[in-house]
């Protein structure tokens, strides 16, 4: 039981991390309306266009996976009566 605690937990600081690199880098190779040293705006070509979004994709997936199985402080969060509540009446706000 240990042991898929620890997976879990890894699962959930992987993803996380990942999400948090993913978004500096895109933010330090990327700045907003700047060009970078090749000449490639985000949107012109730049290589990071055609990975970013598989690689931030899967990040995400880790850490659904995580609160999936069940990770304690995703359980805790999600099952939070405020947060329930905010989730029921979200489509009205």
């Amino acid at each position: 039981m240990a042991g898929s605690d620890r997976w879990r937990s890894v699962l959930l600081a992987g993803g996380t991390a990942g999400m948090a690199l993913l978004a500096w880098f895109i933010h330090i190779t990327q700045p907003i309306g700047a060009v970078n040293v090749e000449g490639l705006t985000y949107w012109g070509g730049h290589w990071s266009l055609f990975i970013w979004h598989s690689l931030f994709c899967l990040c995400i997936a880790l850490v659904v996976l995580a609160a999936a199985l069940g990770l304690g402080v995703t359980d805790r969060l999600l099952a939070n009566r405020v947060i329930m509540y905010l989730g029921i009446i979200s489509y009205s706000l």
